[in-house]
């Protein structure tokens, strides 16, 4: 892993190639990441949360919404089940 000196100096240099974007894609962070010289320095999460914190904000990042509750998502997945009507039922029975 490296110092936390190197990351400040990586991230600096991340910052001057966007300029006075105050904005990125998660396509263009994950193309950074995987340009040679970044590859093994940091995982996607270290870098948006890196470019937050120096108020670049990434576009694309849905925020995951936890549940611990088997009830809660068992109930969400049903939801996205086809119910049958009278004739998808009869057809099917026969």
């Amino acid at each position: 892993m490296h110092s936390d000196d190197e990351k400040l100096i990586i991230v600096e240099q991340l910052l001057e190639r966007l300029g006075d974007r105050k904005s990125i894609t998660l396509d263009e962070v994950q193309k950074i990441l995987k340009d040679a010289k970044y590859a093994d320095k940091f995982t996607i999460d270290d870098l948006i949360d890196c470019l937050s914190a120096a108020g670049i904000t990434v576009v694309g990042i849905h925020p995951l919404k936890k549940t611990e509750d088997p009830l809660t998502m068992y109930f969400k997945d049903i939801g996205d089940v086809k119910i049958l009507d009278k004739d998808e039922e009869i057809k099917i029975a026969k």
